[in-house]
């Protein structure tokens, strides 16, 4: 079984690498390199500065929905381990990245199957926006006949979250995917069913801090091209970035890399922004996410935080 993940992972990231390179090599790396000096790096401390909005953002969302529990936590103490979850699926992806906020959230005082309601009710609702925003983008960007193709894959994903949000569809990822681990994730789906029939306010403020989530992303991204004197329109950005993660979805490289740059580069050359620069932008991008990474690891990754989530996913290798 780790042969196995180990060899998915390395396939996954020779690909990643792959696309990546081949985008690099059509626009050239001198382009890249001569765009990429004419950066003005004054909106450096802007950039981090909305960054940090985002991710104080997607921590207050963990925040609003632990509210039923009634557990009492500090913004400070969620926004640290959001980070850090965030930061170990960035560096880490696969299973300790997807499990790593359900333990922060254990560590809260939160059970096993409520933690794990909350992490997939905060996916749930991060992929319905992409999806609805995706079908708008499809719309901008692609002509009627492929934007209706990609209309019937949208409604086919609403239909999947519908069905697994149903009695029947829980039942089925109780039976199915969680199997004879079930019993450890005791109250899940009676957590997601708890959500959608009494907090529905709740779902609706995730909602409203998803989206303006999206937005700051966006906002983040027309500061990094103002930084190479090119001015972008925030709408064009919020799409284009949407369309992107949808793209990355596509589980053939390590957390989308390369399909995202990819799929990026495409769109904004069809507004009419040079490869050199979008691709410059996703690269100064990509430096400052992985440098915020290892900046996190060292200031707040506890270690034997650490190992207690590797030490359950080896156990449940195990006993797989």
């Amino acid at each position: 079984m780790k042969f196995k993940s180990s060899m998915s992972f390395i396939i996954k990231l020779i690909v990643g690498v792959s696309i990546f390179l081949f985008v690099l090599y059509k626009i050239g790396l001198p382009n890249i390199l001569n765009t990429l000096g004419d950066m003005n790096l004054l909106f450096l401390p802007i950039i981090i500065v909305v960054n940090i909005l985002i991710f104080l953002l997607g921590s207050l969302n963990y925040s609003i929905l632990i509210i039923p529990f009634k557990k009492k936590t500090s913004v400070w103490r969620m926004f640290k381990d959001y980070l850090v979850s965030v930061a170990i699926a960035s560096f880490i992806p696969g299973k300790i990245g997807e499990l790593s906020m359900v333990f922060f959230l254990k560590k809260e005082g939160i059970d096993l199957g409520k933690s794990t309601s909350l992490v997939i009710l905060d996916k749930i609702i991060t992929i319905s926006i992409l999806t609805i925003f995706g079908a708008l983008g499809y719309f901008v960007f692609l002509n009627l006949t492929n934007a209706f193709r990609m209309l019937i894959v949208i409604i086919t994903i609403i239909l999947i979250i519908y069905f697994a949000l149903s009695k029947m569809g829980l039942s089925f990822i109780k039976k199915f995917i969680f199997r004879k681990y079930s019993g450890r994730f005791k109250g899940f789906s009676k957590t997601l069913s708890y959500f959608f029939r009494r907090e529905k306010k709740l779902i609706a403020i995730n909602v409203f801090l998803t989206t303006i989530k999206f937005l700051f992303s966006a906002i983040l991204f027309y500061f990094l091209f103002l930084s190479f004197n090119v001015e972008v329109n925030i709408f064009n950005i919020f799409i284009i970035n949407i369309l992107a993660t949808i793209a990355s979805f596509i589980p053939i490289t390590i957390s989308g890399l390369g399909i995202r740059e990819g799929a990026s580069v495409y769109f904004y050359n069809l507004i009419g922004i040079p490869s050199q620069i979008s691709l410059s932008v996703l690269l100064i991008f990509l430096v400052l996410k992985y440098l915020q990474t290892l900046l996190v690891f060292a200031l707040f990754l506890n270690k034997k935080d650490f190992e207690e989530i590797r030490r359950e996913l080896k156990t449940n290798d195990t006993n797989t």
